[in-house]
């Protein structure tokens, strides 16, 4: 066992007798299992204790309970998923992991979120549904179903679900528009898009904990399996303007 070279918070398993799910760490709620550069998706945020956070799109749940860890138990994270099943899951993780600021919601954000979340939140986390093609080295079989169409489908859906996400966050406020994807279409082009439309938010550079080496020159967090050894992520921080510093 070893720590991970870029996140402060994992450990990699060097050797395993048995399904990791299986152990009595896991099933004590000691351990979380998830990709090295998944896990600083949550350190892009950076939330601080007290504060109150919406996970867009929450699915399972492991990057919500990882924002509350960081959280210190403290503040709320609203967990959003649009399917009743992945917000069970998401319930049950987070009582196996002792996490009681994770409050499960099932919505669908591709809507208007609503009075009740506009402008609420310090923070966003918006990991977007995606081609999934930076997790090649441990799904080779993506790329034969993956196709061109499919990516525009995705980008089209991304721009709606980040729009409509931006509208909960408070000014002065910061969000995180993550994918698993190593394509323009579904990250850079997206984010290009959304500040053409959005003159109130703006791009900031990742917080200082990420390494340069995952920071490229436009300020988007990237990894690479061939450079980090991990799967590829694309990550922007974008931050909504006060009315005392817009242009």
């Amino acid at each position: 066992m070893r720590e991970t070279e870029f996140s402060p918070d994992g450990l990699v398993l060097t050797h395993t007798a048995g399904l990791v799910r299986e152990t009595p760490s896991y099933k004590e709620g000691q351990i979380q299992v998830q990709d090295e550069a998944s896990q600083l998706a949550a350190r892009l945020l950076d939330p601080g204790a007290g504060e109150k956070i919406l996970d867009a799109c929450a699915g399972a749940g492991v990057k919500a309970s990882h924002l509350a860890e960081i959280m210190k138990n403290q503040g709320t994270v609203k967990a959003v998923d649009i399917s009743r099943q992945k917000i069970k899951a998401l319930r049950e993780n987070a009582g196996r992991l002792g996490i009681i600021i994770v409050e499960p919601l099932v919505r669908d954000l591709r809507e208007d979120p609503g009075e009740t979340f506009r402008n609420a939140f310090d923070g966003i986390l918006l990991d977007v549904p995606c081609s999934g093609l930076g997790t090649l080295r441990r799904n080779p079989e993506i790329k034969w179903r993956i196709t061109p169409e499919d990516l525009k489908r995705h980008a089209v859906l991304q721009k709606r679900l980040l729009a409509c996400a931006a509208r909960s966050l408070r000014q002065g406020g910061r969000l995180v528009y993550s994918t698993c994807s190593v394509m323009p279409e579904e990250n850079e082009d997206v984010i290009s898009d959304f500040l053409s439309r959005h003159g109130d938010f703006r791009c900031i550079r990742p917080p200082a904990l990420i390494v340069q080496s995952m920071v490229t020159d436009q300020g988007f967090f990237k990894t690479r399996p061939d450079r980090h050894g991990t799967d590829g992520f694309f990550g922007a921080v974008l931050e909504r303007k006060s009315e005392s510093s817009r242009d």
